[in-house]
């Protein structure tokens, strides 16, 4: 019985050991494709499809679920709203099957700001207002906050204005109870905003005041910026034109301290307007035309229309009535673009509301596809679980059988098993070694046979050139370019760098040199902390990504190929990617003395082998755990 237990409680543990090394390794890629979505979004794609393949044959559908969730901010980011908003639906659909509301609820959030993005704001709100609805029944306080927020952008953008300040408050409610002070500084001056827009001033100066209350000692210069420049127009509404200057030119300094092209065009716009109040009007258009060349070079159009009034004011009132027409014809100009900008999104949206019933019909006939893949799923699901449940029964059954002779071998096969170890990694050693002595010997004699005897050729035959004749100036020339390769090879064979200089410098050069001398793009890059390794290591290191280079180059047909070293709490990671034909992995006949010879050295190394290879590349990854070394 006793045994029985322990079997049981053996299993489990290896289990649990596997599904957590899965979980490590795919945060790991996450965390690397996170990286590239700024800069290199089709690269990060790349790693999302790779943890989704990997997500599913794992059974982690949480990682499936996020993976697609981060491919439609991708494709958002780079303007693709129709694959963002497939892939949104797909993380939905995921997180419906394991039960995650919170998920499902990011996701109609997204979807919600890539209809905002688009112009489609009646289908923005809609999305909203259901990821809001589950937040509520969740009772996430802090993500309704955050959520209230944002919708009230959007209704001051369709001029629902009461709806806009409904959400506000409601935002604040939630903000009190997370004691988000940032979030109700936000809504306080939007709700100022508005209610400035409405003409009702008293309102206004109520809710100013209580987010200059909620800002307290804050270093957040943006929210600085909006007290500030609220207060200033408070000022000027109350016409208090002295304390509206220094509030201002307060408001201008925060702001010039963000870099914010958007709200320094408005703020140097609204010195301009204190000065023009005060009659000061030299000021005034030297302030006003600052805020112009700001909003043209960024074609900030609501500015641009507001500033070009501004001027045209400014220069009706020193009687130069030329410049005054021209910038109110700047102003009608900039506000038709905004009218046509309009009409077209209302002809979209339009366009949308006809095939409305179309699209419903769709919808429905997807959610019946849905509803039956996730029947058919939950019966597959409950057949493996029994199928787990016998497998697990007879394994136990079979253990049993064997345990006592396994207790009794253990010991001997554990020496045999020993002594072949210590045996391979003699062997290996002595391989590595004798390989690097050979290429040692090869590039010396090139170097001081070969390379002196050409040498010496090309000093016999320079002598004849008094002769002018040209099969000889054609022979030192091929001498020359025979003296460089033989110098390459000598090189390749035994990098000086590797002597002088550590495994990163070295890789550092080898990449440049290679990048310089073929028509692929070669880079490399250092994550992570200092390395260190031995120096038999580190030759094995550098063959290795020298190998797979040259793989790269020959057969991969790539035009890129990126070699980067990490190391992060002593575990070195080495990746070559490159964005090639690829080639199957599994296939016996693509395993050539290349790939064989990297495995050897892996092999020597106590290091673990990935290879992923498709039509959209060829990645290999090698890691080397430092601590197990350690702890030998």
């Amino acid at each position: 019985m006793k045994i029985k237990l322990a079997i049981l409680v053996l299993l489990f543990v290896i289990i649990k050991l596997n599904a957590q090394n899965d979980s490590i390794y795919l945060k790991n890629l996450f965390d690397r494709a996170y990286n590239y979505e700024q800069t290199k979004p089709d690269s990060a794609l790349f790693l999302y499809n790779k943890i989704i393949k990997l997500a599913n044959k794992t059974q982690i559908p949480i990682f499936e679920a996020k993976a697609n969730n981060y491919k439609g901010i991708v494709f958002s980011d780079i303007g693709k709203y129709d694959s963002a908003v497939f892939y949104y639906n797909k993380s939905i659909a995921i997180f419906k099957i394991i039960n995650n509301e919170k998920g499902i609820a990011a996701n109609l959030i997204n979807i919600g700001n890539t209809f905002q993005l688009q112009g489609e704001l009646k289908n923005s709100v809609s999305y909203y207002l259901d990821g809001i609805a589950i937040y509520e029944n969740l009772k996430d306080d802090f993500r309704l906050s955050i959520s209230y927020g944002n919708l009230a952008t959007i209704f001051d953008d369709i001029n629902q204005k009461e709806d806009a300040k409904n959400s506000l408050w409601k935002s604040n409610k939630f903000a009190k109870k997370v004691n988000d002070s940032v979030q109700l500084v936000y809504n306080h001056y939007n709700l100022t905003d508005l209610y400035f827009d409405e003409g009702i001033i008293d309102s206004a100066f109520v809710n100013l005041e209580k987010a200059k209350k909620y800002l307290n000692n804050s270093s957040n210069n943006h929210l600085k910026y909006l007290v500030s420049y609220g207060e200033a127009r408070y000022f000027i509404e109350v016409n208090k034109l002295e304390q509206a200057l220094i509030i201002s030119k307060k408001a201008l300094g925060y702001v010039e301290q963000t870099k914010n092209p958007y709200y320094l065009a408005l703020t140097y716009s609204l010195v301009g307007k204190v000065y023009f109040k005060q009659k000061k009007y030299s000021e005034a258009l030297k302030e006003t035309h600052k805020g112009l060349e700001i909003a043209k070079k960024y074609n900030s159009k609501a500015n641009l229309i507001k500033i070009n009034s501004q001027l045209s004011s400014i220069y009706s009132q020193i009687n130069e009535n030329k410049k005054a027409l021209f910038y109110k014809n700047l102003q009608y100009k900039y506000k038709d673009t905004v009218l046509n900008e309009k009409q077209k999104k209302n002809i979209n949206f339009f366009n949308i509301k006809y095939q409305t019933e179309k699209k419903d019909k769709e919808i429905i006939q997807q959610q019946l596809q849905l509803e039956k893949k996730e029947s058919e799923l939950q019966i597959k699901k409950t057949q493996t679980n029994y199928l787990i449940g016998l497998s697990i029964f007879l394994i136990v059954a079979s253990i049993l059988a064997w345990f006592l002779f396994q207790q009794r071998q253990k010991r001997k096969n554990q020496e045999i098993v020993t002594l072949k170890r210590e045996h391979q990694i003699k062997t290996l050693e002595s391989l590595i070694e004798g390989e690097e002595k050979e290429r040692f010997r090869i590039a010396k004699e090139l170097h001081d046979g070969v390379n002196g005897d050409l040498s010496a050729i090309k000093y016999k035959l320079s002598t004849l050139l008094e002769m002018n004749n040209t099969v000889i100036k054609e022979a030192i020339t091929m001498i020359d370019n025979s003296c460089s390769q033989v110098r390459a090879i000598s090189h390749n064979l035994v990098p000086p760098s590797l002597d002088n200089f550590n495994l990163i410098e070295a890789v550092e050069e080898y990449c440049e040199k290679s990048d310089s001398s073929h028509t692929q793009k070669i880079t490399f890059q250092h994550l992570g902390n200092h390395l260190e390794m031995s120096k038999k290591e580190e030759i094995n290191v550098f063959r290795i990504i020298q190998e797979l280079v040259t793989n790269s180059i020959k057969h991969a047909k790539a035009t890129e190929i990126n070699v980067q070293i990490s190391c992060r709490n002593k575990i070195v990671q080495i990746t070559v990617e490159d964005n090639g034909v690829g080639f199957d992995v599994h296939n016996a006949d693509n395993k050539g003395v290349g790939l064989n010879n990297i495995q050897s050295r892996v092999g020597y190394l106590h290091a673990k082998l990935d290879v992923i290879s498709n039509r959209l590349g060829t990645s290999t990854t090698i890691e080397i755990d430092k601590n197990k070394d350690d702890s030998n």
